[in-house]
């Protein structure tokens, strides 16, 4: 996973629409509850940080205050809370330095407006899933 999506890079993500738009990540959710389905993408993630070395933060709306948490080696997560909605933050968190991972046209839109790379979720779990091939 040497060259997993270029050089170097921090993704910010939808949280719950990468986790409701992925059927396996889906799955999870719906046998297991939302922490179990949030569980699962944090795996994917870490895994991919420690053999790429690139950075995830992961945004979800969120009861838990606008807190953060560690969802393992390399990926750092925040629920909105009373920060607003995630799309919201993410548009927010949006710069130049970062690619947006969303299917949301409202937050992709905001994420170019602020100079920001996107991709959709389809694109991007297929890229961690085959280690970082871009699909022709």
């Amino acid at each position: 996973m040497a060259g997993f999506i270029g050089p170097l890079m921090h993704w910010l993500l939808d949280g719950y629409n990468v986790i409701r738009r992925n059927p396996e990540l889906s799955a999870t959710e719906d046998e297991e509850g939302l922490g179990a389905g949030r569980q699962a993408l944090f795996n994917l993630l870490s895994n991919a940080a420690q053999r790429s070395r690139h950075r995830f933060t992961v945004v979800f709306d969120g009861a838990k205050g606008g807190s953060r948490a560690v969802g393992g080696v390399g990926v750092e997560v925040i629920f909105s809370g009373n920060l607003g909605n995630a799309d919201k933050l993410l548009i927010e968190r949006a710069t130049p330095n970062v690619t947006v991972v969303s299917d949301d046209r409202e937050v992709t839109d905001g994420a170019r407006r602020a100079g920001a790379q996107t991709i959709s979720t389809k694109e991007f779990m297929g890229r961690i899933r085959n280690g970082g091939q871009r699909r022709r």
